[in-house]
Parts: structure tokens; C-alpha cells; sequence
């Protein structure tokens, strides 16, 4: 029995021992979820040196928290697998949560030339280009738009 403000509370060590095991137990499933997405992206990693992206990918995409990091390897996987309209998807889910990043931007740009679709390549990679100012991307948009001119 704990007693506070002269009141008796009996059990009241049973909820602080049930709120700390709940805690610990919240701790522990944190620890696992981020220890599995560790050696997950690890795995990936490695099977993406290895010029498996196929295999990458298919394991990046059980991610269910959909990490930034193995939206990448989906996204480039794809790519360079052929795959464009999965690699734009994937490209576009990490702008949903990081709207100015570059390499995502720079990802869908050399997407979309692949598709062809130059005026869509154009718009990522100047978006690229307003947060990272790069000479090559800049010649890269006056050949994409002279392509597009020739038309």
C-alpha cells in the first residue's frame, strides 16, 4: 500500500510496475522495429552493390514504414531496372515527406527522360537544380529542351 496525501492507494506499485513493463515492452518493439529495418536496408544495400535490384527492391518494398532509405532503393532499383512508373512512384512518396530533396528531384528527372516525357524531365531537374546548382544538370536541360524544340 502506497500512501500519498494521507490517502491509501492499495495496487498503486501494481500500475507503476504495469506502466514501466508497458513501457518496456513499447521499448523492446521500437528496438526490434528499428534493429529489423537496420539489417533490412543493410541486405538491400548489399544486394543493390551487387547489381541485384530485382532483389533490392522486392526486399526494400516489405518496409512497411515505407523508410526514406529503402524508398531510394526502390526508386533507383526500379530504374535501372526499367521499371519507370514504380521508380517515379517511389521518388514521389519521399517528396511527399521531403519535398526539397534534391536527389529525389534529380531521381524523377532522369525517370521521366527515360520515359521520354521531357517537359516532366525538364520541371525535376530545374527543381534539382534550385536547390543544388550543378553545371552538367544544366547542360543536360538545354539538350532535353532542344529535344523538345526539334519535335
Amino acid at each position: 500500500i502506497i500512501s500519498l496525501n494521507s490517502i491509501s492507494y492499495p495496487n498503486s506499485s501494481l500500475i507503476i510496475l504495469s506502466n514501466s513493463s508497458s513501457f518496456i515492452l513499447k521499448c523492446s518493439f521500437l528496438m526490434f522495429n528499428l534493429l529489423t529495418l537496420y539489417f533490412s536496408y543493410s541486405l538491400c544495400s548489399l544486394y543493390f552493390k551487387d547489381g541485384l535490384y530485382e532483389r533490392a527492391v522486392k526486399l526494400a518494398k516489405k518496409d512497411k514504414a515505407r523508410d526514406v532509405r529503402n524508398l531510394f532503393i526502390i526508386a533507383i532499383g526500379s530504374r535501372l531496372s526499367g521499371n519507370f512508373d514504380e521508380s517515379i512512384n517511389a521518388y514521389n512518396e519521399i517528396l511527399a515527406v521531403s519535398p526539397d530533396n534534391a536527389e529525389a528531384n534529380l531521381g524523377l528527372g532522369i525517370a521521366y527522360k527515360s520515359k521520354r516525357d521531357f517537359s516532366k524531365a525538364i520541371n525535376y531537374l530545374q527543381r534539382y537544380l534550385n536547390i543544388r546548382p550543378d553545371a552538367e544538370v544544366s547542360r543536360e536541360i538545354a539538350v532535353l529542351s532542344e529535344a523538345m524544340n526539334n519535335k
